[in-house]
């Protein structure tokens, strides 16, 4: 699907997405990142004559809106819907099969003569069939091949899985053919190992976080010092001509593991699970993890040594857990894992040991009978208080005590200037 848009003459950079509601087909702005879902089945390139072309594959029945939206650093964003329903889309003709089929064809016009097994056409003809046959296979052969792009717009690598130590320097190789032009766009793309994609080379310039430490030489892509963050792969993408081509290179940074963080449990009762642990996140590649039991490597599948037919346990070298169900009494041991990759030597953690116990119900039994005795004194000890008053009732109060002071045998006024008298009163 094309999509042809004006801008003016100053405008620098072009951007162009393709959309569907706030899902992002794919894009070329170097701020953005392609749907995860979409990333091997959709593309969006730019292509000279102000033309933003998307490639779909395995586009769904009934309908699909597609929307382009463009812009430029001076303006604002330009949007287009198309409505495209995959029954109304032309199916491939017989010419188009004629055309991808040239080489067959080709094969087929050589051979006819010894197929059908006309000596006249091998004696009496010869001097017209090298004259005429042969020129016009040939002209057709060279317009089958420009037809179908057998030969030419192609993108290759030289190594598609580069291996090389952290801090040092390496170098992606992309090559394409003469057919994209001598200005084909060149981009690379990178996506880490949790599928995250961002620009690396966007406009023939490596972006921001890219800029101290990553060239672009012809089409090669060139690090002057990897760590392991830039584990992942990188597609070279070529667009010219009107024709797209792509290749991708993985990239592996070589880091040696370190002491890996092992978990065993110090004890285990018998006949339950138990799971023992070992996790490295220094090495690259992902280490692969080795138990050992008393110094004795345990293999990973049990059943294929004579010694271990009888063991209960499964080992993942891959995530480094070891794991039994259920544990006996025979697992009793120490152990400890080693971690190890092609980086560097391998490393072990401290060895620990797991004790397999029996259930113990003669201490449980005790252990409830003593609890019980405890709270029965306890108990006793509540009422013997209570019945030697110790603890007061609820209903005791205590009562005020009130004194009546009965009158004065001595008479006269309140206001009599004589000596003191006692009189009536309450005393509380």
């Amino acid at each position: 699907m094309d999509c042809k848009y004006n801008v003016p003459a100053e405008s620098s950079e072009v951007y162009c997405k393709y959309t569907q509601g706030e899902r992002i087909f794919d894009t070329t702005f170097p701020d953005e990142e392609q749907h995860a879902p979409w990333r091997t089945r959709a593309r969006v390139r730019l292509f000279p004559g102000n033309i933003c072309r998307f490639l779909f594959k395995s586009l769904p029945n009934g309908k699909s809106n597609f929307t382009c939206n463009i812009k430029t650093p001076e303006s604002n964003m330009v949007s287009k819907t198309s409505v495209v329903e995959k029954k109304l889309l032309l199916p491939c003709s017989a010419w188009s099969v004629l055309l991808q089929s040239c080489s067959g064809l080709q094969l087929t016009w050589m051979t006819l003569p010894l197929l059908l097994g006309i000596n006249w056409l091998q004696t009496r003809a010869r001097t017209a069939v090298d004259m005429i046959v042969w020129p016009l296979v040939s002209l057709a052969s060279f317009f089958c091949y420009a037809a179908t792009g057998v030969l030419g717009f192609s993108v290759t690598t030289e190594n598609n899985n580069v291996r090389v130590k952290e801090n040092e320097g390496v170098d992606l190789s992309c090559q394409h053919s003469a057919d994209f032009g001598s200005d084909a766009r060149v981009e690379w793309k990178f996506k880490d190992l949790k599928g995250s994609m961002t620009y690396v080379i966007f406009k023939g310039e490596p972006t921001a976080q890219y800029a101290s430490r990553v060239t672009q030489y012809n089409s090669n892509l060139r690090f002057t010092k990897v760590t392991v963050r830039d584990n992942g792969e990188y597609d070279c993408e070529v667009s010219g001509k009107g024709q797209f081509g792509e290749v991708r290179v993985k990239l592996t940074v070589l880091v040696a593991p370190g002491e890996p963080l092992c978990r065993v449990p110090s004890s285990v009762t018998t006949g339950k699970p138990a799971l023992l642990s070992c996790y490295d996140n220094v090495g690259s590649p992902p280490p692969t993890y080795k138990w050992f039991k008393n110094g004795v490597l345990l293999p990973a599948d049990p059943k294929t040594v004579s010694g271990f037919k009888n063991a209960t346990y499964k080992l993942n070298p891959q995530n480094g857990n070891l794991e039994f169900s259920p544990t006996t009494k025979m697992d009793t041991a120490s152990y400890y894992c080693v971690a190890e990759n092609e980086a560097g030597p391998p490393q072990q953690c401290k060895a620990a040991t797991m004790e397999v116990r029996d259930l113990n119900t003669g201490g449980i039994v005790a252990g409830v009978i003593i609890f019980l005795l405890l709270l029965a004194l306890l108990a006793f000890g509540i009422w013997y208080a209570y019945k030697k008053g110790y603890i007061p009732k609820k209903s005791d109060k205590p009562k005020p005590n009130v004194v009546y002071q009965p009158q004065s045998v001595y008479g006269g006024d309140e206001e009599d200037d004589g000596d003191f008298k006692q009189k009536s009163s309450f005393v509380v």
